[in-house]
């Protein structure tokens, strides 16, 4: 018998079911009670109220020692003058935050239509008018007596409100069956009474318990008032039992991300007074839905618009950044300009060669047909121009991207904003800046302060922002967008992310529900800290389903890459998209034995500081053996290449 049935049949043998109200009817989105005093400080910018009002409780309590409980109103005779008018803040605050228990409410309206006689018995300072105004604004109507601690100086927890109970009630304690989720004051003292009673964990505790990573995370960040609000929220969803990975996964860690940069992005366009904003795709794509959630009834304008940095290489011809930058993705950009245009013009057809090898030989066949390509480009560029005018013309705007060295959406935007008398401010999650990019005259602004990389995987965060849809490689005149052919890889993710976009949704929505226009802010590092949180620490539960997804690392995407990578890591894997990391190991505490650096493009290992053991290029695409090129890989749009010491090649692999 299920935990539901054996409710309900023990329902139908009662004649009063009594449930108890916070944690049990009703919860708060917070890991702890004394956090909502936390958020009320942030809210009304009101610097020590939260002490304030902790110690105002205390005091009170040491006040009347003569009874078992007190008044909210007893509570703020005791603190200090400056709060006494937050008395109605709170209980505003509590009446807002407080929605209905997803595990209890189907049990009370079981009950309700079962005919029962419903009452409520609390271990609780507020009134009992606020709280039953609260209980029937939050769905639970039907109750016949509210009893709480304050209005009789008497608790649950001493065993001394239950007699007050019955004695009302005036019916035998058999025919009471009461729930809660305090083991003392709500099965084993109501027990004692002759009641039936039933205790169930609180929905935090169970989150807690059910993930360990979490419950450890927390103990980490107990003082972050964001990180209580992420958890309790989460730990809502996971008592409703959402049963699709994909969906519950978008919940507990797009969501959080999303939702943070997202108000972050309100809070900086509303100080920046811009309200037409362009979301690019494709990290836009859920950050427009949540966006336009937490934004209802403002005055945003907003749209999802096709700028892909792919358009600023191929209308811009912006190669040699990328070439200085990153040869990675130097050889991908300079192989998307060559075959984007090689059938546009019949000297192009002729000449361009089947293979681009490396960066070099791209470099130089752009650079000496460069004319050519220009005026090609000048064409795109009237049709890209016809799209973005409507979107723009004559207004600053803000264009919202996530995570960029090089600004390419940006870089676009902006010259074909100045063709359309507008002018763009770009807004971003983090800008890791590169020594190699020159960013004056940049009109932008960040939500990461810091200029590194933050994140250990950053591919694993474009995996929950990036849209379903497939790599963008062209659009046309009218804005229509032409796809890239999905390979497998990219079916895979865009399966999964449909599921994941719908969780982001949901925790924007019950975000909403939770705080309506109460300020919540999560912070760059709160989010930061949860994702790799995440990234670091292998799951064999989520291993399976992590598994399945790859990245496109370069802007072709030729190249894929795993998530989560130091969950698979090995050495032509480990490197992942952040700034360098070195690990040092020594014997003794002092001989170096190991040294291991890690940086975006590479992983290298040496022995005693100076043999070079292992070295190991571009996720892989180049290997190292004491300091020996072991094997290099070639790739081409048609096939990858594998070659012995660089230059013996030892077979082919054609396709994706």
């Amino acid at each position: 018998m299920s935990f539901l049935d054996d409710v309900k049949a023990r329902i139908d043998r009662a004649k009063v079911v009594s449930f108890d109200i916070f944690d049990t009817l009703l919860v708060r989105p917070y890991v702890r009670p004394i956090d909502l005093f936390q958020h009320m400080e942030q809210h009304f910018s009101a610097p020590g109220f939260a002490t304030a009002r902790i110690q105002a409780e205390k005091a009170a309590r040491a006040h009347h020692r003569n009874v078992e409980e007190i008044t909210l109103d007893e509570i703020y005779d005791e603190i200090v003058p400056a709060y006494h008018d937050f008395k109605q803040h709170e209980k505003d605050f509590e009446h807002q935050v407080l929605i209905p228990n997803p595990r209890v409410k189907p049990v009370f309206d079981y009950a309700r239509a079962a005919g029962k006689k419903i009452i409520v018995i609390s271990d609780m300072y507020l009134d009992r008018e606020f709280l039953a105004d609260t209980l029937k604004a939050k769905g639970y109507d039907g109750i016949s007596k509210i009893y709480v601690s304050s209005e009789y100086k008497k608790m649950k927890m001493t065993g001394n409100l239950f007699p007050i109970v019955l004695d009302d009630l005036d019916c035998a304690p058999t025919d009471v069956f009461h729930m809660g989720d305090n083991y003392e004051s709500d099965y084993a003292i109501p027990f004692s009474y002759g009641m039936d009673a039933c205790f169930f964990y609180k929905n935090i505790e169970m989150f807690f318990h059910n993930d360990p990573r979490v419950d450890a995370f927390y103990q980490a960040h107990k003082s972050s008032l964001g990180i209580s609000i992420m958890l309790g929220v989460m730990s809502y969803i996971y008592a409703t039992g959402c049963d699709n990975y994909w969906r519950m996964f978008g919940f507990k860690y797009a969501g959080p991300l999303i939702y943070a940069y997202t108000t972050w992005l309100k809070n900086q366009l509303t100080a920046d007074d811009i309200r037409d904003v362009l979301f690019v795709a494709r990290d836009g794509y859920t950050l427009k839905k949540v966006f336009d959630i937490i934004t209802a009834g403002q005055d945003f304008n907003t749209s999802y618009v096709y700028a892909s940095r792919v358009f600023d290489v191929l209308f811009n011809l912006n190669y040699e950044q990328k070439v200085r930058v990153d040869p990675l993705e130097g050889i991908a950009t300079l192989r998307k300009i060559i075959n984007y245009y090689r059938s546009m013009d019949d000297t192009l057809a002729a000449q361009t060669p089947d293979e681009i090898p490396d960066c070099e030989t791209g470099l130089n066949f752009v650079n000496k047909h460069i004319d050519i390509y220009r005026q090609l480009a000048a064409r795109r560029r009237e049709d890209y121009t016809a799209y973005i005018r409507p979107l723009v013309s004559g207004r600053r705007v803000g264009m919202v991207d996530t995570l960029s060295i090089h600004m390419s959406s940006q870089c676009l935007l902006e010259k074909f904003c100045a063709e359309c008398d507008s002018s763009i401010c770009g807004y971003y999650f983090a800008v890791p800046k590169s020594p190699k990019v020159d960013y004056t005259g940049k009109d932008y602004r960040t939500f990461q302060q810091s200029a590194n990389w933050e994140f250990v995987d950053w591919d694993f965060c474009e995996f929950l922002i990036t849209s379903p849809e497939s790599p963008i490689q062209d659009i046309t005149p009218d804005g229509t967008p032409i796809y890239k052919k999905q390979s497998l890889m990219e079916k895979s993710r865009s399966e999964a992310y449909r599921f994941v976009s719908d969780g982001a949704v949901m925790f924007a929505t019950l975000m909403r529900e939770f705080f309506g226009d109460i300020t919540v802010n999560i912070s760059a590092r709160d989010v930061t800290e949860w994702i790799n949180n995440f990234c670091l620490i292998a799951s064999e539960s989520d291993r399976p389903q992590i598994s399945l997804i790859k990245h496109g690392y370069d802007s072709n995407h030729d190249t894929y890459v795993p998530i989560c990578k130091p969950w698979f890591a090995t050495p032509g894997t480990f490197g992942t998209r952040r700034s360098t990391s070195v690990y040092k190991y020594k014997l003794f505490g002092f001989l170096p034995l190991l040294k291991i650096v890690v940086r975006p493009d590479r992983f290298v290992l040496t022995l005693l500081g100076c043999i070079p053991l292992f070295k190991s290029k571009y996720n892989g695409q180049q290997l190292y053996i004491l300091g020996i090129p072991l094997y290099q890989i070639k790739q081409t749009p048609r096939k990858r290449l594998f070659m012995l010491f660089k230059f013996i090649p030892l077979f082919s692999i054609k396709g994706k």
